[in-house]
């Protein structure tokens, strides 16, 4: 048996084992296909599908149509036969070419500018729900149909990004999900967060980023924006979601490992608390605070603000700009700017950081990070480089710092459309 099957019978395993009516129900997955079958299916699609593809739709096809509902087992996607999955490729596609033509961008037939927004080797094999803002993970075909494909998160015309080095890696981490948490809340009509990715490839990575930040902060006294006693505890998981459980949309997993670091800055010490790109990391009942205030009208937040660069003018002018998918988690000391996450439906591993700089915000801030890691990453580099000691000290120019920036940052920048 190999590893991606013995993932998927552990995850099916699991769910019998603690049935729902609502959300997890194993019955609405359709039996597998042949080789033969899959084979004839996918023959007239412009790549060949990795091997492992082929393997998941011989174990099942996928969700019977119009259960759905019930098949959100998979990072809270369901499922998508092979039929709907090649009516979705091609859906997109079509969607993909017309956005294409309606912004005047690349007409030719080369398709690694368009790639931005679509690639047409992309190939959907799990989905949301959600039909306005429908979020896929997916696979990357090729010309040789190798065995082990990437694994991208996409939500179309906003970001993606690679979460998985293979499909085996992404069943293997959702069984360990399932079967490390005795208290999973699959069967609550309630429940947003299903369970914990906290051990994938990704998160790692942010996680080693925090820990270089941390050492640097401990053996550096004398640095200009940050010191370690200006760092808040971090929150348990347990926490965190019970703070965040009245949020109308979900935390990315990036930004709850964020808060088990650290819970942002100390009241009083945002001069000393400025940890990443000299912005203020905000506390998490900081940053509900100020997300609560901008994402609620104009007549009921101006009576709860005590933020002293804030009078009933500006207020409601950012009232009427603040999109509810945003959620702040970094200020700068004057109130002129923040850093944001995007909030989503559901639960998913990561988000874009966007920089929304009031003075000349349009609704469409610039992607400043493709994720929190890559940020993280990004400060941790600059941290080692000496950026942030005091100015006679520092020996990194500012050509030094644009380059390791943009290492791990998308360029050119895009900008984020709901």
């Amino acid at each position: 048996m190999s590893e991606l099957i013995h993932a998927l019978n552990r995850i099916v395993n699991w769910l019998k084992n603690h049935p729902s009516e609502k959300y997890a129900s194993v019955d609405v997955l359709q039996p597998g296909l042949s080789y033969e079958e899959i084979d004839r299916r996918v023959a007239d699609l412009p790549f060949k599908l990795p091997k492992e593809v082929y393997e998941l739709y011989q174990w099942r096809n996928g969700t019977c149509e119009g259960e759905e509902e019930r098949a959100r087992f998979f990072n809270g996607l369901f499922f998508l036969s092979l039929e709907a999955a090649l009516d979705k490729y091609e859906e997109l596609l079509e969607e993909f070419e017309d956005f294409i033509e309606d912004d005047y961008l690349v007409e030719s037939k080369d398709y690694s500018e368009k790639s931005d927004f679509w690639d047409v080797m992309w190939f959907p094999l799990f989905c949301s729900i959600f039909i306005d803002e429908p979020s896929f993970y997916l696979v990357k075909g090729d010309s040789e149909g190798n065995i082990y494909p990437d694994i991208f998160y996409s939500n179309p015309y906003d970001y993606h990004c690679k979460e998985f080095n293979s499909l085996a890696e992404m069943m293997l981490l959702i069984a360990k999900s399932y079967e490390s948490k005795a208290d999973l809340q699959v069967n609550k009509p309630t429940a947003k967060y299903f369970y914990q990715m906290s051990s994938s490839r990704n998160l790692t990575n942010l996680n080693n980023a925090f820990d270089r930040i941390l050492i640097y902060l401990e053996e550096h006294e004398n640095l200009n924006n940050a010191r370690f006693e200006s760092l808040k505890f971090g929150l348990s998981y347990e926490e965190i979601i019970e703070k965040i459980k009245d949020l109308p949309l979900c935390f990315p997993t990036e930004v709850i490992e964020l808060y088990r670091w650290g819970n942002g800055t100390w009241k009083g010490e945002e001069l000393y608390g400025r940890f990443f790109n000299n912005y203020t990391f905000l506390s998490l009942e900081a940053a509900l605070e100020i997300y609560n205030l901008y994402a609620t009208s104009w007549l009921e937040s101006r009576y709860r603000t005590n933020l002293p660069y804030l009078n009933d003018d500006n207020l409601r002018w950012r009232n009427l700009r603040w999109n509810k998918r945003w959620f702040p988690i970094m200020e700068d000391l004057d109130g002129k700017g923040l850093l944001v996450i995007v909030l989503n439906q559901q639960q998913i591993e990561t988000s874009p950081i966007l920089d929304i700089f009031w003075e000349d915000i349009d609704g469409e801030p610039d992607i400043i990070y493709p994720n929190l890691t890559k940020m993280i990453q990004a400060e941790a580099e600059l941290y080692e480089a000496g950026y942030y000691l005091p100015r006679k000290n520092r020996e990194i120019d500012y050509e030094a710092v644009k380059c390791i920036r943009q290492k791990y940052q998308e360029i050119p920048m895009r900008v984020w459309r709901e």
